[in-house]
């Protein structure tokens, strides 16, 4: 999968979590974590939370850009935070370790098998180890 396919995706899948939702949506809570291959931090690279619909949670997707060390912080429409709920999570990087691969499947929201539950008044830290394919 290409760059620009994933970024194509995600461009389509944002307004799904949006649509439909005419009241006020809930305030957004701070989350964040850090991304590893083999115990190697990735960077250059993004996490998208998408909220879970089949667990009752709708809103706008959540984006987090990775830094050098791994580090990202989750940001909903340009404001820091998530939508609490369950969301499905997927990790994109354009620089992994040298010498190593991404499984493909953390690009799709359906088959990453990424899970977050971001609760109010809880620390929401959410660190992924990913595997190679």
């Amino acid at each position: 999968m290409t760059l620009r396919t994933l970024l194509y995706g995600l461009v389509v899948l944002m307004p799904l979590g949006v649509a439909g939702c005419d009241s006020k949506p809930p305030p957004l809570v701070a989350a964040h974590g850090r991304v590893t291959l083999f115990e190697v931090p990735l960077r250059n690279g993004t996490v998208v939370f998408t909220p879970d619909a089949e667990r009752g949670t709708y809103g706008p997707n959540a984006v987090g850009t990775i830094g050098p060390d791994g580090q990202y912080a989750l940001m909903t429409d340009g404001s820091p935070g998530v939508t609490p709920g369950w969301h499905r999570v997927t990790v994109a990087c354009l620089q992994p370790p040298v010498g190593s691969r991404i499984a493909e499947r953390y690009q799709d929201p359906q088959l990453s098998g990424l899970r977050a539950e971001v609760r109010i008044g809880a620390e929401n830290v959410f660190d992924w180890r990913l595997e190679a394919p």
